[in-house]
């Protein structure tokens, strides 16, 4: 593979194993920054979050003006959703939402959920994929919602809303409104507490249905307790770096 012209990278060394990635892709570097590194994968990045040498996360990543994922499949199968540019964003990769939406296939229809909601929305990846899945509508919680709207006129949804504001502002306004959620997606920065909290109150706000998913994301290393009135359907962990759990109101079926 060519390298690739990035500044302030040099190629530092090959890696491939536990990635599935070919040995002959070069992991980049910044000696600004030695906690990123890139690798070439056609006109796409892999984006790698590297810790006392470790890769501890996998993300894709473009240089041409930010990050690109895609809609997976459904009636937007395959349009490129667009990021912040910069090293600093952590939206979920295609790898592991196709791997969690795979896992929904088995829990939730689509096409029966009327209302999605989806906090700390970002790119809002989360929420248009059950969109183009069948979901009516989607709610979309960030502070930071330029992306966002971007993304929503590129998909051309109709039945989206964007709440810019502190997710927990947000969830007490919608709980004020006796709005309920067939699927509520929270996926925090690492790190914080912010898991915990918004899962806390998503229960305590009764902002899901009671036959809802609750799907956090969080760092593989945060204990999430199981909110009240709610109770664990799946957990999943991908490497050493990403969690999800899945939790359901207490005496749901599904």
């Amino acid at each position: 593979v060519p390298p690739v012209s990035i500044p302030n990278t040099e190629v530092k060394h090959s890696y491939a194993e536990g990635t599935g990635l070919a040995t002959a892709w070069k992991i980049r570097y910044s000696p600004v920054n030695k906690t990123e590194a890139v690798t070439n994968r056609g006109s796409l990045f892999l984006f790698l979050k590297i810790s006392c040498r470790k890769i501890t996360a996998l993300e894709e990543y473009s240089t041409g003006g930010g990050l690109f994922m895609r809609i997976i499949t459904g009636s937007a199968k395959g349009l490129r959703l667009k990021t912040a540019a910069g090293l600093d964003t952590r939206p979920t990769s295609d790898r592991v939402k196709e791997s969690l939406f795979s896992i929904l296939n088995g829990l939730a229809d689509f096409s029966s959920a009327n209302a999605v909601l989806d906090i700390f929305a970002g790119t809002g990846a989360l929420g248009l994929e059950s969109l183009s899945r069948g979901a009516n509508s989607a709610t979309f919680i960030d502070t930071n919602t330029n992306i966002l709207a971007e993304n929503i006129r590129r998909v051309k949804f109709q039945n989206c809303k964007i709440l810019h504001d502190d997710f927990r502002k947000a969830l007490k306004k919608l709980s004020a409104q006796n709005l309920q959620f067939d699927l509520i997606f929270s996926d925090p920065p690492y790190a914080t507490d912010f898991a915990q909290i918004s899962a806390s109150l998503v229960a305590e706000l009764n902002l899901l249905t009671n036959s809802g998913l609750l799907i956090v994301e969080h760092g593989v290393n945060e204990i999430l307790t199981a909110p009240e009135n709610l109770e664990p359907v799946r957990k999943i962990s991908y490497g050493h770096t990403t969690a999800i759990d899945i939790f359901h109101p207490k005496g749901s079926d599904l």
